[in-house]
């Protein structure tokens, strides 16, 4: 149970980091800041004009990242507060759960890359929010009850 309350923190604590990273000074003059932006080019490309900016400052990862990142603490959440089965009967269907939830992201990076279809920032950022939920929804589950 300890290691789904740290998940769900986790998920919190990452979504304050990225935050922080967009509300410092464009001109890279913090640590923090440097430390945020450098770790999240790792997961993410960054590209600022599939960023939200704050103020001048373009946000540590794109805008489907995030969609991810905003999701996951209430999905983390309420993984932790219900009182539902701890997973689907049968440890497949955790798998169709999640690859239902991704099919928003998928359809819009296929019609991005395959179509060449140009994608709003919203869209993007609301396409990614119901895998972000359900991924965090499926570990914490997992961590609350791992048999």
């Amino acid at each position: 149970m300890r290691l789904a309350w740290a998940l769900a923190a986790a998920s919190f604590v990452w979504l304050a980091l990225l935050a922080g990273g967009a509300s410092c000074a464009p001109d890279g003059a913090s640590w923090f800041c440097d430390a945020i932006f450098r770790f999240c080019s790792y997961v993410c490309h960054q590209r600022p004009e599939r960023s939200f900016h704050w103020g001048a400052q373009a946000w540590p990862v794109c805008a489907r990242c995030l969609g991810l990142y905003v999701a996951a603490p209430a999905g983390a959440a309420l993984a932790i507060v219900a009182r539902a089965p701890v997973s689907f009967p049968g440890g497949g269907r955790n798998l169709v759960v999640l690859c239902g939830a991704a099919i928003p992201t998928f359809l819009t990076w296929m019609l991005e890359h395959a179509a060449g279809m140009m994608m709003s920032n919203a869209l993007r950022f609301a396409a990614a929010l119901p895998l972000g939920a359900v991924v965090a929804w499926v570990l914490v589950r997992t961590a609350r009850n791992p048999a």
